[in-house]
């Protein structure tokens, strides 16, 4: 993910899908080029990199600034993502699963979720396991849940956690109503139900 400031400054955060280990972020300035249809990102951390700009997308360029070629096309396209900050950096609570009411007691693990968005991440726990994989938001409250990842403790009763895993693979679409995300498929009952965490604090 890169993210291009008005300063003239970037952020970017790299991710290696099945490296988790991987990853690393960095940011500095980026330039245009005489066309203005390339940017050039700066970094005193590492190697120049060089993007193509379209119409709502970034299209990653090789050393020489010629685009990738072969199987991997897409893996260097980035399409620009859609911020909401009644959705991301905020830690969500499970109240609903399936249309079923869900309350935590004293000491139990709870079922969060969390979009963060400079990261371009949703991380949480399923009420058993830590998950985390990438997310991508569209326009009309549309979303994409990219491959998840949880670790795999074994949990005396795994009924709520493997429905909760099932319902992340399903979601296409959220909406948020009165401080409560609901995480939908189609346009049918939401699958799932949180409460904001902080609004209680």
């Amino acid at each position: 993910s890169v993210t291009l400031f008005e300063s003239g400054s970037y952020s970017r955060t790299v991710s290696y899908q099945g490296q988790p280990h991987k990853d690393f972020a960095d940011n500095g300035s980026f330039t245009w080029n005489d066309a203005g249809s390339v940017i050039t990102l700066k970094s005193k951390e590492g190697p120049k990199a060089m993007y193509q700009v379209g119409e709502h997308v970034l299209f990653a360029l090789d050393k020489e600034g010629k685009p990738f070629q072969g199987d991997l096309t897409d893996t260097y396209t980035l399409a620009k993502s859609y911020a909401d900050p009644t959705l991301e950096d905020k830690e969500w609570e499970l109240v609903a699963l399936r249309g079923e009411n869900v309350v935590f007691k004293e000491g139990e693990k709870r079922a969060t979720i969390t979009f963060h968005n400079q990261l371009s991440k949703v991380t949480g726990q399923n009420g058993c396991n830590a998950f985390a994989g990438s997310y991508e938001l569209k326009p009309m409250g549309q979303i994409r849940l990219g491959d998840i990842l949880g670790t795999l403790m074994a949990c005396p009763d795994m009924t709520l956690s493997n429905t909760f895993d099932q319902m992340l693979g399903q979601v296409d679409n959220y909406s948020i109503n009165d401080s409560i995300l609901s995480l939908n498929k189609g346009k049918r009952a939401p699958l799932a139900q949180f409460k904001w965490v902080l609004e209680e604090e």
